[in-house]
């Protein structure tokens, strides 16, 4: 495993994949966590940026809207944390560094339901940190959808 990044290596890391997911969003089919063919193009992006940013994880953060069971939203953003943990492994990346968490509901960015709300809160956010594997983290970024 490569040395653990410094936090200026991790912190321009962290802004190269925000700038990937800069008005993107990875989508699933409604109510599963089978990834939308149009968010692998995403997904590919991103493996190729984190492949540059040697001894750093990524936490992969699912969230969910308010709508629906607290119990069921957990799974659905756990699962599909974990789909696009395991999308971005397939693609290159070292599984190792990889952790993935389903937040349901319980991180909204915008308060409130209904159309906007829903959908600024379906998202999958990714945080890098220092270390070469088996770390968690917390999570901050875009993008998820129904």
């Amino acid at each position: 495993a490569a040395p653990a990044a410094s936090e200026q290596e991790v912190a321009s890391c962290q802004t190269d994949v925000d700038a990937v997911m800069e008005g993107e969003t990875i989508t699933f089919q409604s109510g599963s966590a089978y990834l939308a063919p149009a968010s692998v193009r995403i997904v590919e992006s991103l493996a190729e940026t984190l492949g540059k940013c040697d001894g750093m994880t990524v936490a992969v953060g699912g969230h969910t809207d308010a709508t629906g069971s607290a119990e069921v939203n957990q799974r659905l953003s756990q699962a599909r944390a974990e789909a696009v943990a395991a999308a971005l492994a397939e693609r290159g990346v070292e599984a190792g560094r990889i952790s993935s968490e389903g937040y349901g509901s319980s991180q909204p960015k915008v308060e409130g339901t209904g159309g906007e709300a829903n959908a600024a809160n379906r998202r999958i956010e990714f945080t890098l940190a220092a270390g070469s594997g088996d770390t968690g983290a917390a999570t901050e970024t875009a993008g998820e959808g129904e």
